[in-house]
């Protein structure tokens, strides 16, 4: 199992910075659109609302639960998420 991701988009590189997914590198190959790659070891546990409203959780998720859950438009985003969206923001403009 590959533990890495690789993203394009900031908004789901900010959800898996801010579950504690490890930012190990920028593919900048392609100025125009940057692939940040993540490792998924050791995510913290994932919130998201059910169809009814429920909050369930779910505990040592994989990267690709977290992806799931956002494409889905269920995941709940944890307090450090919108410094995480900074920080992502941060390393663009970096470039």
């Amino acid at each position: 199992m590959n533990d890495e991701k690789y993203v394009s988009d900031m908004y789901l590189a900010a959800a898996y910075l801010s579950y504690g997914a490890a930012l190990v590198g920028i593919d900048k190959t392609e100025t125009r659109r940057l692939k940040f790659i993540f490792s998924g070891t050791g995510l913290s546990t994932v919130y998201y609302k059910t169809v009814d409203g429920e909050v369930e959780f779910v505990n040592s998720p994989t990267m690709d639960d977290v992806e799931r859950l956002y494409v889905a438009k269920t995941l709940m985003f944890p307090p450090a998420y919108p410094d995480s969206v900074r920080t992502i923001k941060t390393a663009i403009h970096l470039e």
